[in-house]
């Protein structure tokens, strides 16, 4: 029997050319290959490790703010102008506007309309009392109203009645002890009284029963231990007595017992492990037991579950790339895989899956950060 022989051998050249390519044409286009496994989907105990796309800029002092949408926007950082979505369904970035001017140390809240408000911070050559807002429908920024005082290592909290409570900061050449009020509806200011201590680099946390707390920060000579809190219905604020310790840039988490877990921090250039709740309905503080590792510059993270995720930050001149996970039940402390890299100045936001999404911060070797980890307690 003959050897088979190709349909080609049997056409003249120039036709059996026109039809190889015709097949080639013809051809699928290869698909793309599948994204690595997650090693958290995977039943991996894991903390951090998880990497998704990299933000399109390398950030640090940003804001992070989880959207209605169950996205994540980015907005600001040191030398960042630009803003980005992140996506937890594609784990990718996309444009989201222009902040009329870069800014760092500032504050990012989420407001009842949806919108997201954007105070104060650095600007490059002075300390900013601009604000603008993020709207999701034409993801655009619009400027607002100012603040009636440029501040930058504020604090922003929104209050039940959907107003924005602004409080202290640094003017650069001095520490505020003033706090303002933004009402949405109008886009206007008003003042809201006067702390008893000026402060930056504080922490501030809405109380189940819609007050304000605010404790520790930088006085206008030495880290503080003191704590007042804001009744909005008054408008009016109280001292409520003095922590175990005095720190500067703690986070104050409020747990789903009420109380509020304050974490961290430094006092005289010196990261604290060291942890303290307060207690609302005594008005009173106690010492909580303390992390494994010292840091500043961190954050903590609400979880579902009602316990605390604490991520990064400072130690002396290192980027601590640990996770510690805090249960209030048992008022101990877990460690978790860390992160890929040390980080601090970052974010960490819950997102609507359960997990946690950490952005940029500044790292140990390559300065300002791009990555971005998925951390899944």
């Amino acid at each position: 029997m003959p050897p088979f022989k190709s349909l080609e051998a049997h056409l003249p050249q120039g036709v059996a050319l026109l039809l190889a390519l015709g097949l080639m044409a013809c051809e699928p286009e290869p698909l793309p290959p599948p994204p690595p496994p997650d090693p958290c989907l995977q039943g991996d105990p894991c903390g951090g490790g998880s990497q998704v796309a990299p933000m399109s800029q390398a950030r640090y002092w940003h804001q992070a703010t989880l959207l209605e949408n169950g996205r994540v926007i980015v907005s600001g950082g040191f030398g960042a102008q630009a803003s980005e979505v992140y996506d937890p369904e594609t784990r990718f970035w996309t444009p989201a506007g222009t902040l009329a001017q870069w800014r760092n140390l500032h504050t990012a809240t989420l407001m009842k309309n949806g919108r997201v408000l954007v105070t104060g911070g650095f600007g490059g050559e002075e300390i900013l009392a601009t604000a603008e807002f993020y709207d999701t429908g034409s993801r655009n920024w619009s400027p607002t109203n100012p603040m009636a005082q440029s501040r930058q290592a504020h604090t922003a909290t929104l209050l039940n009645n959907g107003k924005v409570l602004i409080v202290g900061g640094s003017t650069g050449s001095g520490v505020l002890a003033s706090a303002e009020l933004y009402e949405p509806a109008t886009g206007l200011w008003a003042p809201s009284g006067q702390l008893s201590k000026a402060r930056h680099g504080h922490a501030a946390a809405l109380l189940s029963d819609g007050r304000v707390l605010v404790a520790g920060g930088q006085g206008v000579s030495d880290p503080l231990a003191t704590s007042e809190v804001y009744d909005p219905e008054r408008n009016t604020w109280s001292p409520v007595g003095s922590m175990p310790q005095a720190r500067h840039g703690p986070t104050a988490t409020t747990l789903a017992n009420g109380k509020v877990l304050v974490v961290g921090g430094s006092a005289n250039l010196n990261s604290l492990k060291t942890a303290a709740l307060y207690d609302p309905a005594s008005g009173t503080w106690a010492a909580a037991s303390s992390m494994a590792q010292e840091r500043s510059k961190h954050t903590a993270t609400l979880l579902g579950n009602g316990k605390v995720l604490v991520s990064g930050g400072e130690n002396g001149s290192r980027q601590v790339p640990s996770v510690e996970l805090y249960d209030p039940l048992t008022d101990t402390w877990t460690q978790l895989r860390a992160m890929s890299e040390g980080r601090s100045g970052h974010t960490a936001t819950l997102l609507n899956t359960g997990k946690v999404l950490v952005t940029g911060g500044l790292g140990d070797t390559n300065g300002a950060l791009q990555s971005v980890e998925l951390l899944a307690p």
